[in-house]
């Protein structure tokens, strides 16, 4: 996922409540784009977004990943409403540091993992060929 990766993108909170956070994000090529994440809805100003009838772009990866505390789940990265708890008590269950952003819990044996950590394990199953299976319990990621 390049927003994860991308050294010339950057997020700034320029405000929120209990019901949405709102960032601006400098993309790549130094465009400045307006993102809004709230709990049923994600929009953002870029072009990706605008034209792909509302799938998730690049900016609200970033944001969700770094800023939000959220769920990631299918929904989460597609279409669907986010979930935002207070996950500061808990630990990833790959490099049992807090988990402050996006997590995945797996469905099976409720562990979480922090959303950068599950996104190496899937993709290094990917290019081995094997199956995206939870770190613990080898159970499907879905």
């Amino acid at each position: 996922m390049r927003a994860l990766n991308d050294p010339k993108m950057s997020v700034h909170l320029i405000a929120e409540d209990n019901n949405y956070k709102k960032f601006q994000v400098v993309g790549s090529c130094g465009n400045i784009y307006d993102v809004m994440i709230s709990r049923n809805s994600c929009t953002c100003t870029c072009l990706d977004f605008l034209h792909n009838s509302g799938l998730r772009c690049k900016h609200q990866l970033l944001c969700i990943i770094n800023n939000v505390t959220t769920e990631l789940n299918s929904s989460t990265l597609e279409l669907g409403s986010l979930q935002i708890e207070d996950l500061d008590k808990y630990n990833c269950a790959i490099c049992h540091e807090s988990i402050s952003g996006a997590f995945y819990r797996c469905k099976i044996c409720n562990n979480l993992f922090d959303a950068s950590c599950i996104y190496k394990w899937s993709s290094t199953c990917s290019k081995r060929a094997q199956r995206q299976s939870c770190p613990t319990c080898r159970s499907d990621l879905t």
